[in-house]
């Protein structure tokens, strides 16, 4: 959290909706009270209470916008606040504290990615079609700029290292991958890809090269079945 920010908790957002018909309640049946009205100075303070159904949805939508700029140890919930544009005490009312943040921002970024590798895949008709595919999405997300994709799955890696509790969520998106690769490949080589599809994108991101033949040759070698694990070659020998 930033240095400002309150430990624990925020104070809910406090939100008065302004009405001209003020309740009327009984008083044993003899006559009606009229409830009374807050202070003009009092009920200036508090804001007119605005419809917006979309907050929760934007809230986590900046979740992972403030991750991919400033990584999980960079992320306040000021600065979801400002970037979802919604009041900082309204933040709680939707979410407990900033594990469950995190937890529902990679949970939607997971969601993304398997929807966006099924997707891409779709059009494939065979095996061979399905490669060129893997391999146009490394490149797109190894040099992507800003590298959104790269960075967030390299803070959620990270993160699950020191947080046993977002394990499920790295899980699903690596059994996902795999599910939708094996549409197209036999099992050992659907889950070869999928380790190759996450380092290789990390490589070309750090190691960027002219040309594609850091993501190119491996992942022909797998598709075409060259690839042998080593004690298949040693046999051969």
């Amino acid at each position: 959290m930033d240095a400002q920010d309150p430990p624990g908790r925020f104070p809910p957002d406090v939100e008065w909706s302004a009405r001209s018909d003020v309740p009327r309640h009984q008083d044993s049946g003899r006559k009606e009270l009229l409830s009374p009205s807050p202070a003009p100075d009092v009920a200036s303070s508090f804001r007119i209470r605005r419809f917006d159904p979309d907050r929760r949805n934007r809230i986590i939508d900046a979740v992972l916008a403030v991750i991919a700029e400033n990584g999980v140890a960079g992320t306040s919930f000021r600065r979801i606040a400002t970037q979802a544009d919604v009041p900082l005490g309204s933040m709680t009312y939707h979410f407990s504290g900033m594990q469950e943040l995190l937890e529902t921002g990679f949970e939607r970024f997971v969601s993304q990615s398997l929807a966006r590798l099924e997707d891409r895949l779709e059009p494939a008709r065979d095996h061979r079609d399905a490669g060129k595919i893997i391999l146009a999405i490394i490149h797109e997300d190894a040099t992507a700029d800003p590298p959104r994709h790269l960075a967030l799955s390299r803070e959620l890696q990270a993160l699950v290292i020191r947080d046993p509790a977002l394990r499920n969520i790295a899980n699903e998106w690596v059994e996902g991958s795999a599910r939708i690769l094996k549409r197209y490949f036999d099992p050992i080589t659907a889950v070869i890809l999928e380790i190759l599809m996450d380092g290789l994108t990390l490589r070309r991101g750090v190691a960027p090269m002219k040309g594609e033949p850091l993501a190119a040759d491996p992942v022909a070698s797998v598709i075409d079945g060259s690839w042998r694990p080593s004690h298949e070659v040693r046999r051969k020998r």
